[in-house]
């Protein structure tokens, strides 16, 4: 019988120290840069620009711009009892609660 020996995990060498801080510094020198911009300037590749934004730096793209990621165990608290409060008011009456939702802005 043949045994197959499991492939051993190479370290990755682009998640190294000095490659995190050159690519948050290029993030906080231009919160608009976009991937492909650091990843030239760094010279890693997209998919290891974005493991490091988001896993290292904890860092996520809103509205073009780079923004950091701060959920902290209060805040998922919070979100967990406003869910629940909107379950609850879905279970007790769907209509009413439909009608309390806002989809559009009205301001004249």
């Amino acid at each position: 019988m043949l045994e197959v020996e499991p492939p051993s995990e190479r370290p990755s060498l682009a998640v190294q120290e000095e490659i995190c801080h050159a690519v948050k510094n290029n993030v906080l020198q231009n919160r608009r840069v976009n991937m492909q911009q650091i990843a030239d300037t760094v010279g890693i590749s997209t998919s290891t620009v974005n493991m490091i934004l988001q896993n290292t730096c904890m860092m996520t793209k809103v509205c073009v711009r780079w923004v950091p990621q701060m959920f902290d165990q209060k805040m998922k608290v919070c979100r967990r009892k406003a869910s629940n409060e909107n379950l609850k008011l879905i279970q007790q009456n769907w209509n009413l609660f439909i009608r309390r939702i806002v989809t559009d802005d009205e301001t004249w």
